[in-house]
């Protein structure tokens, strides 16, 4: 069964809510460089890329 973008957009904000709480939960725990920022900067834009790309094309163009 096909999820809503709704509940597949809650779910990707959800999921981040959880990481960021981890992480500050943990601070003290784990350093993060500039190269794991970047690692998972593009983590996330390949995850939004996937998503964006099952979205139905729709055009609004009209011809005049």
């Amino acid at each position: 069964m096909a999820l809503s973008m709704e509940t597949q957009l809650q779910s990707i904000f959800e999921d981040v809510v959880k990481t960021e709480m981890i992480e500050e939960a943990f601070a003290g725990m784990f350093m993060d460089t500039p190269e794991d920022e970047r690692t998972k900067l593009i983590s996330c834009l390949g995850a939004f890329r996937q998503y964006w790309g099952t979205l139905p094309q729709v055009c609004n163009a009209t011809d005049e």
